[in-house]
């Protein structure tokens, strides 16, 4: 018994011999997973890079998907999506549907400071251009300091689109599927001040991709009345966007692509 105490003890002249070896052997062990780790490191596949094209295209989608869900809650609230403007008394086009939006875009604040009895471009309102929120300009959009307040989302407008013009439509008016109707698209050859109301006619869209015109490879992307967010092509045939741009033509359904 007094053998096995003294073995046991740090007065046992063979423990520090046993105590040195089980630390070695642990340091040992350590550094031998170490090295296994980097040797498995450096045979695991390697991720596939995302070049900037590629993330840009992606970041343009996602603030498009915000914009599409900011006009589906906006029609939860208000029973319609925003018209394209308000006008003021004399019929002109005062105020855009990007302010409308602003509340369901986590901008709330901004849209408090916004000032509905004066223009757009009113002593107050002028003071928040440059507020412009990140998910208004496309990142591949590089403008020049002087357009830095600008905007490349814009309505498509046209006569028989939901975006027509200073009267809010409502999804039981538009006839043909909500996948298959164009509300917004985004511009690199035309782009406006974020807050005025002015956004793109139906035919310098398709003029403008037929131009090769386009935010991205091959085409842009584009929101559905559904909040989706595919992409237009730059070849698509005239009759088939026309199809895209109506509310209630009664054209075949027309399928878009997610990607170029």
């Amino acid at each position: 018994m007094a053998r096995l105490l003294k073995d046991t003890t740090l007065g046992d002249p063979g423990y520090g011999n046993r105590y040195a070896r089980e630390m070695m052997t642990r340091v040992s062990v350590l550094i031998a997973a170490i090295l296994l780790a980097a040797v498995a490191w450096q045979f695991m596949p390697a991720r596939q890079s995302v070049g900037p094209p590629a993330s840009k295209f992606m970041r343009c989608k996602n603030n498009l998907k915000q914009i599409g869900l900011a006009f589906r809650e906006y029609h939860g609230h208000h029973g319609a999506f925003p018209p394209a403007f308000i006008a003021d008394h004399n019929g002109k086009p005062t105020h855009s549907w990007r302010v409308l939006i602003l509340p369901f875009m986590n901008q709330q604040a901004l849209y408090d400071r916004y000032r509905f009895d004066e223009p757009w471009d009113g002593p107050n309102n002028s003071q928040l251009a440059r507020l412009i929120p990140l998910a208004y300009r496309c990142p591949s959009f590089d403008a020049p300091d002087s357009n830095d307040h600008h905007t490349n989302y814009l309505a498509v407008v046209a006569a028989n689109s939901v975006m027509s013009g200073e009267t809010p439509v409502g999804v039981d008016e538009i006839v043909d599927p909500e996948s298959s109707t164009i509300l917004v698209t985004e511009s690199v050859a035309r782009t406006v001040h974020w807050m005025s109301p002015g956004d793109l006619a139906a035919d310098d869209v398709f003029a403008d991709l037929e131009a090769g015109l386009c935010a991205h490879t091959k085409g842009v992307n584009v929101v559905l009345a559904d909040g989706s967010v595919p992409f237009l092509p730059q070849h698509i045939p005239k009759d088939e966007f026309e199809a895209l741009v109506t509310s209630a033509g009664g054209e075949p359904v027309v399928d878009l692509p997610s990607h170029p």
